[in-house]
C-alpha cells in the first residue's frame, strides 16, 4: 500500500491509543472492538498520545497482577483484564465528557455499561464538573441504583443549580434507601415546582410507613411542604392520609383545600365526596371567601371521580 494512503487511513484506538489502519475493528495491541466512526472514539482521538496513553509496562504488570488464569482461558484474560485496565485509566476521561454537548449522550451510554466501576469517579463528578455535567452525573447514578451514591446524591440535594437538585432527587427515588426521604422533604419547600415534582415522586417510590408518617407532619402542620406531601401520599395511596385532608378541606388556605382535593380524588375513597361537594355548594359554611370553589375545576374532577368510583 501507498505510504502516503496508509497514514490517511490511520486511525486511533480510542481505549489505549494505538495507531490502526482504516477498517480495523480489532486493536492488535489490546484486543478491544472499537468503531471508527463512532464519537466517542473521535473524542479520545482528541486528547493527544500523551495524556491518552500510559508506559506498556505498567499495562503488563496490571494485566499480570490481575490474571486468574483457572476460572479463564488465555483469551477471555485478556479481554476482561484489558477491560479493567481501560476503566481504571480512560473513564476520566468518558465522566468530563459529560460536559461537552457533542459527546456527552455517548458519554452517558458508556458510563451507564461500564457501571459499577464508574460508581465513585461520579460521586466526585457531582462535586466537581459544571452544572450541566453534574445534573448528568445524577441522572447516570440513577441508572446505575448504587446504594453507595445515597450519600453523595444526599449533599447533590444541595446543590446550588436547580438541575442537578432535581436530577439527585429523582437518583434517589430509584434507589429506595429510606434514609433519604427527610431531606427529599425539605425540598418541598419554597423550591421551583419540577423539583418539587421531582422529590415528591422519588418520595413516593421510596415509601414505607415512616416515609407516611412523616408526609402527614407535613399534612397536620400545614407546612410549606403541603403541597408535596399531598403528591407524596398519593404516590404511595396510603390512605390514612385521608381524614387529614378530609380536615384541611374545612380549615385550609385556599391553595391547601385545592391540593387536598386533588390528592382525595385521586385515592379514591367515598368518605371524602360528601365534603367534596360541600366545597361546590355556595351556601356552605365551608366555602373559602378568599376565593371561588364552587368553579374550581380540581375540585370538580375530584368530585366526578370519587362518583364514579362510589357505589350507585
Amino acid at each position: 500500500m501507498d505510504p502516503a494512503k496508509m497514514k490517511s487511513t490511520t486511525k486511533i484506538c480510542p481505549y489505549c491509543g494505538h495507531k490502526l489502519l482504516g477498517g480495523v475493528r480489532i486493536c492488535n495491541k489490546c484486543g478491544r472492538n472499537w468503531h471508527s466512526g463512532g464519537k466517542i472514539s473521535k473524542y479520545f482521538a482528541q486528547l493527544g498520545d500523551k495524556e491518552r496513553g500510559i508506559e506498556s509496562k505498567e499495562k503488563s504488570d496490571y494485566i499480570t497482577s490481575t490474571t486468574n488464569s483457572n476460572t479463564m482461558d488465555e483469551g477471555e484474560i485478556k479481554r476482561n483484564k484489558i477491560d479493567k485496565w481501560h476503566y481504571k485509566n480512560k473513564f476520566k476521561k468518558i465522566v468530563k465528557a459529560l460536559e461537552d454537548e457533542d459527546y456527552y449522550s455517548y458519554a452517558a451510554k458508556v458510563l451507564t455499561e461500564i457501571g459499577e466501576p464508574v460508581v465513585e469517579l461520579l460521586h466526585t463528578a457531582l462535586k466537581k464538573l459544571n452544572d450541566v455535567g453534574r445534573y448528568r452525573a445524577a441522572e447516570i447514578l440513577g441508572k446505575m441504583v448504587d446504594s453507595r451514591s445515597v450519600e453523595p446524591l444526599i449533599e447533590a440535594l444541595k446543590d446550588n443549580y436547580g438541575p442537578v437538585r432535581s436530577h439527585a432527587a429523582e437518583a434517589l427515588g430509584k434507589i429506595g434507601d429510606e434514609t433519604a426521604v427527610i431531606y427529599l422533604i425539605e425540598l418541598f419547600d419554597n423550591e421551583e415546582e419540577y423539583i418539587v415534582e421531582s422529590a415528591s415522586k422519588a418520595v413516593g417510590k421510596i415509601g414505607g410507613s415512616n416515609t407516611v408518617h412523616l408526609l402527614l407532619e407535613q399534612i397536620e402542620k400545614r407546612s410549606a411542604g403541603f403541597h408535596g406531601a399531598t403528591k407524596a401520599l398519593v404516590i404511595i395511596g396510603d390512605r390514612s392520609a385521608v381524614d387529614p385532608l378530609i380536615k384541611c378541606l374545612s380549615d385550609g388556605s385556599y391553595l391547601e383545600k385545592e391540593s387536598a382535593a386533588e390528592a382525595l380524588g385521586k385515592l379514591g375513597d367515598p368518605r371524602a365526596l360528601k365534603p367534596l361537594e360541600e366545597l361546590l355548594d355556595v351556601t356552605a359554611p365551608v366555602r373559602d371567601q378568599s376565593g371561588n370553589l364552587i368553579d374550581n375545576p380540581v375540585i370538580k374532577k375530584a368530585v366526578k371521580r370519587l362518583k364514579k368510583l362510589s357505589p350507585s
